[in-house]
């Protein structure tokens, strides 16, 4: 286990028994949090999965510049978001009753393979258009279906999370 997962999981073990109780006071607040982020979150995905087909169709050079261009903006600021979800989903989770527990233990799965996909697809290439700049990698087709189907994976999984919460929140009405 890296230092970084072991010091995130030794904090939420330290601090959740003191946090519960003053979040289950605010439950309703925390299932609002819980969907509105992972219904950006969603947005954000889909955004990627709907342009799959167009930027595929491009040429590799016109892929790589909008690539670098339209996108680097968003380093490290559109996964806001998703951090908040990553929170309040698991949170909710652990408030809730046992009944109701599956679909948010699914979600929360679904919410947590997510940085996986990101940094095992989508980040290498986030990282290449920093190193290249504006020259062409040779392995720009590989690293282009690496960032467009890393995105696609995550879009599915951000959908049934979504689903799962969204389910969830219904049946607490």
């Amino acid at each position: 286990m890296k230092p970084v997962t072991r010091a995130l999981l030794s904090t939420l073990v330290v601090v959740s028994p003191v946090v519960a109780p003053l979040v289950a006071r605010h439950r309703p607040a925390l299932r609002t949090v819980a969907l509105v982020s992972s219904a950006v979150t969603l947005g954000l995905s889909m955004a990627h999965a709907l342009e799959l087909p167009a930027k595929r169709r491009m040429e590799t050079a016109q892929w790589w510049n909008l690539s670098r261009t339209l996108y680097r903006p968003w380093f490290g600021r559109a996964g806001h978001a998703e951090g908040i979800a990553l929170l309040a989903v698991p949170a909710l989770a652990v408030m809730d009753p046992d009944s109701r527990r599956q679909s948010l233990t699914s979600s929360c799965a679904l919410l947590l393979a997510n940085p996986v996909l990101f940094f095992s697809l989508v980040a290498e290439t986030n990282r290449a258009t920093l190193r290249y700049g504006d020259e062409v990698p040779l392995d720009v087709i590989a690293l282009r279906d690496r960032w467009e189907f890393g995105h696609l994976g995550r879009f599915m999984c951000h959908l049934v999370a979504f689903l799962a919460l969204a389910w969830q929140s219904s049946r607490e009405s």
